[in-house]
């Protein structure tokens, strides 16, 4: 049986230009599962308050971080896909994007007219979210509809797989200059807290002392739980106890899940920490939130505040480290052991 094994990332605009950007900022925040609000509301929103305002910021933004192949997140997808290719024998590799190009859809397409029988779908997120796992296996589920001869096996959350927990482990230490950093922070993409609290968590979520780290039917796709869970392990493999667990680019007024990286550091510097090392497993490559958004945005804010080092580790990216474990990720999952316990 022809298989191929399909890599899903967030997406990426096109160049870093305004109406780059506003084709995928629209595309992204139509999304039903990223705004969690009526279609009429969220149209209205995006199309005309939203998307006409962020689209200039967001271009500068993106313009900070643009190389000649383009966003880093593209090019550290497609080193990892080609890495991968040579690592799977027998299988094909590719990778799509959910919003942006290469479609999902586009790439089912391609391997189809290859011949491929059998899809192993991987998005390419840790921990599990309605707004980006969710919404990469529902999107690929509907574009597989056209393809019932085509059999397909979904890769789920690996926020505690062994190896993607040693492999971050290595490139994390790799990465530092040093290690006598004051302090350690692992931020976490956020979600608006209400998005957090409903569905499975509602009852549980928030409302227990420690309830990230209970295990029962309300926390098992709970995405808070999944990252604090994921820092506690790296942390315990690294030898650090000096950190924080945050959460980082909010959006709009609504309140999200605390404590904010910003806020952090702020505070960490008026306490008089001179030197910070910021970890980000939530995401696996590079891309404008770690980049211009931490390596250079918040290392600015530290150092307004007094700080004098924030130094932010690289991504998994395409690092040996990272190919070696989704290799193990992709084959049957690792036998399971308990998670660690803060």
């Amino acid at each position: 049986m022809k298989k191929a094994l399909l890599l899903n990332n967030l997406g990426t605009p096109d160049a870093p230009e305004p109406e780059a950007l506003a084709r995928y900022l629209k595309e992204f925040l139509m999304d039903e599962d990223v705004i969690t609000i009526p279609y009429p509301i969220r149209w209205f929103l995006v199309n005309l308050i939203i998307v006409p305002r962020r689209k200039y910021e967001s271009a500068k933004n993106y313009q900070k971080v643009w190389t000649e192949r383009g966003s880093p997140l593209m090019l550290h997808t497609e080193d990892l896909t080609a890495k991968l290719q040579s690592a799977l024998d027998g299988w094909r590799v590719d990778f799509c994007m959910r919003y942006g190009k290469p479609s999902i859809a586009s790439k089912v397409a391609e391997l189809a007219k290859e011949g491929v029988e059998e899809i192993h779908f991987l998005p390419l997120y840790p921990q599990f979210a309605k707004a980006t796992t969710g919404s990469a296996i529902k999107k690929f589920q509907e574009v597989m509809q056209s393809y019932p001869h085509i059999q397909t096996k979904i890769l789920g959350a690996f926020y505690f797989h062994e190896d993607y927990l040693e492999a971050s482990k290595q490139v994390y230490e790799t990465s530092l200059p040093h290690k006598n950093f004051d302090h350690y922070l692992f931020s976490f993409h956020g979600l608006p807290k209400k998005d957090v609290m409903r569905g499975e968590g509602k009852g549980h979520c928030m409302v227990k002392e420690n309830c990230c780290f209970i295990e029962c039917e309300q926390n098992k796709n709970c995405y808070v739980s999944q990252c604090k869970k994921t820092a506690v392990a790296i942390a315990k493999k690294m030898g650090i106890e000096n950190y924080t667990i945050c959460f980082q680019s909010r959006l709009g007024p609504t309140e999200w899940v605390k404590p904010y990286t910003e806020d952090t550091v702020i505070e960490l510097a008026k306490q008089g920490v001179k030197s910070v090392a910021v970890f980000s497993p939530a995401f696996v490559a590079d891309c404008i939130e770690t980049i211009e958004e931490l390596s250079m945005g918040l290392k600015e804010t530290f150092e307004e505040h007094g700080g004098k080092e924030l130094f932010v580790a690289p991504c998994l990216n395409a690092s040996d480290e990272w190919v070696h474990a989704l290799t193990k990720i992709v084959s049957p999952p690792a036998q399971s052991r308990p998670h660690p316990q803060p």
